[in-house]
């Protein structure tokens, strides 16, 4: 058996469940870069900006609207490397009451994998995006990963302009026939335009030992660590887990892995508190500024499982441990479940599903919880060799406990998509 034989493999990106897999890896088979371009006319429930009325409740309006996108992905394999390559810019217009929420959204994604040598392997990733939108705003792109599902647009509480940096470089090396260790590391950043929103930004770094047990089982332990930090006085946080991985092959279709272990986060930050009355007034201020310490340690879990049909990807996730959060919520502990599944049933007819629960809690702040669950599907039809038919329904319901915040949100569209090929373009 040839040094890193059959490690995972790199099967191509699927169109609809490329969530889930590990570093690099895709879901689905190979294809080749593929230029589209396409109009829809869309219709949008809860329309949400982070202001308020004179009664004090967060304004929201639904109405019509108009998106063009134009975008080119694909993957190129090489006799070593892989490349994989995702951008996809869009302008939306609406209707004239709701006019502030017109925008553009952009997002680019660039992964590249090589085998340096028969016992070490490397593999990049770059993931940008800016957008206004925070529903439904953009396709799916080929470059994702658990970490995009966590943390992407679709935890954003307010359609306003956020701005997205990920990067990621990981190496595999084998020191045995059996034995190989992975080292990683990360960086990202998130701004917002609104100043009562919060930034925050961050690095990440770690290391496994792994031992193929058999031809299918790969049984490891990891160690990560991370460091968050926050706009203002939010603070940030530092995170340590160690975990037990198990990645195992049932079949060259059926996938899993599986890591679980704990963690334990710190996080800091400074927070006015009162003075007493006779310090008060002796210098005249009735407040004063304090550092609060908070230190937690819970369960970490990550786990996928995949399948890859013949016209067809199917794949779920699971995550629980600590995520850096959104908006409104700094560090939090995130409990998140989803499904991707798409088909493509015949050389003109494409179908996807798509399912998503997200779960956080606030570390810093007791009885701060925010919700966000949903779904959708969509039918791509081929027309011409060019053009495309497509349409889709997607509703999400956020919800933020011991507060006025609640959104039902929905979102309808149908469009003719521009893209030369011989299947059905895949929106989702």
């Amino acid at each position: 058996m040839a040094w890193g034989q059959d490690t995972g493999g790199y099967t191509g990106p699927a169109v609809l469940s490329r969530v889930g897999a590990p570093l690099g890896k895709y879901l689905g088979q190979p294809i080749g870069f593929r230029f589209h371009a396409g109009v829809t006319a869309d219709y949008f429930t809860d329309l949400f900006a982070p202001a308020t009325d004179e009664a004090g409740n967060f304004r929201k309006q639904s109405g019509p609207g108009m998106r063009g996108t134009v975008g080119v992905y694909g993957v190129r394999h090489g006799p070593h490397d892989t490349l994989g390559f995702d951008f996809l810019a869009g302008y939306r217009a609406h209707a004239r009451s709701q006019r502030s929420f017109n925008g553009v959204d952009a997002r680019v994604g660039l992964h590249y994998a090589r085998q340096a040598s028969v016992r070490t392997a490397f593999e990049i990733s770059v993931n940008a995006a800016t957008f206004s939108y925070s529903f439904g705003g953009l396709y799916q792109p080929v470059v994702v990963d658990v970490d995009e599902e966590l943390d992407g647009s679709a935890i954003e509480p307010f359609d306003t302009r956020a701005t997205r940096f990920a990067g990621r470089a990981g190496v595999n090396h084998f020191l045995t026939r059996r034995w190989y260790v992975t080292v990683q590391g990360s960086a990202f950043t998130a701004q917002r335009r609104s100043q009562a929103l919060l930034d925050n930004a961050g690095f990440s770094g770690g290391a496994s030992l792994n031992n193929r047990l058999s031809e299918h089982t790969t049984l490891g332990v990891s160690y990560g660590y991370a460091q968050f930090y926050f706009s203002g006085n939010v603070g940030q946080s530092w995170l340590h887990s160690l975990q037990l991985v198990l990645q195992h092959r049932f079949s060259p279709q059926w996938r899993a892995s599986l890591a679980a272990g704990a963690y334990r986060v710190r996080s800091e930050r400074i927070v006015s508190v009162p003075l007493d009355p006779v310090i008060a007034a002796i210098i005249g201020r009735a407040t004063t500024l304090q550092p609060v310490k908070d230190v937690r340690i819970g369960p970490s879990i990550q786990g996928t499982l995949t399948r890859v049909f013949q016209r067809a990807s199917l794949s779920f996730f699971a995550f629980h441990g600590i995520r850096p959060g959104n908006s409104f919520m700094a560090t939090s502990q995130t409990t998140a479940l989803g499904m991707h599944y798409s088909y493509t049933a015949t050389s003109r007819v494409n179908v996807g599903l798509r399912a998503t629960y997200y779960l956080a809690h606030a570390t810093m702040t007791e009885g701060v919880q925010f919700s966000n669950y949903g779904g959708g599907g969509g039918v791509n039809v081929r027309l011409t060799r060019a053009l495309h038919f497509t349409s889709g329904v997607d509703y999400r319901r956020q919800d933020l406990r011991n507060s006025n915040y609640d959104r039902n949100r929905m979102r309808a569209f149908v469009g003719l998509i521009f893209s030369p090929g011989e299947v059905p373009v895949s929106l989702f």
